[in-house]
């Protein structure tokens, strides 16, 4: 299978030069190029793009929603961005294609939907999840659990809720 470079955002943000990598084959798609705002960071994408080092590819409409639905399951949906969930489309996408994609994110939530749908990642800048982790969302201040709600405050005193991960 030949191995190809997903490209999301948060990799060219921590440094990741595209222009250096000439065996494999990178790509990024339209949402994760109009995350990165910084101009160089985003001069630099462009140039690669240019000479041909990198590609810009889109996923198919399905793709997003069966990576939204996995999105959804772990708790991780209200934490990707579109860029995110079209970045790890594309990469099953290309998996489909018969290639072997590896996404280079740092996000830990694109880590952790990339390892319950079987996509390779490296991080560029952190370690990386060691494991699938599955959240539980629960409100600090009443201590009130919420089970794959799709839900931002706490039903009973309003405070924004957070995420932990399933014992």
């Amino acid at each position: 299978m030949k191995r190809v470079l997903v490209l999301d955002s948060s990799a060219i943000m921590n440094g990741y030069n595209p222009l250096l990598v000439t065996n494999y084959r990178q790509i990024i798609t339209v949402d994760a190029l109009n995350e990165i705002l910084k101009d160089e960071e985003r001069s630099l994408v462009e140039y690669a793009i240019e000479i041909k080092r990198l590609e810009k590819a889109a996923p198919k409409p399905a793709t997003i929603m069966k990576v939204e639905e996995v999105a959804r399951k772990t708790n991780d949906r209200k934490y990707l961005s579109n860029s995110d969930i079209s970045t790890l489309a594309l990469a099953l996408d290309l998996i489909e294609e018969g290639c072997k994609p590896v996404v280079l994110t740092d996000d830990f939530s694109m880590q952790n939907v990339a390892k319950v749908l079987g996509i390779e990642y490296a991080p560029i800048a952190t370690q990386g999840i060691r494991r699938v982790i599955n959240w539980k969302l629960y409100c600090p201040a009443c201590g009130r659990k919420y089970n794959n709600e799709n839900v931002n405050e706490c039903k009973i005193c309003g405070t924004k809720l957070k995420r932990k991960p399933k014992l």
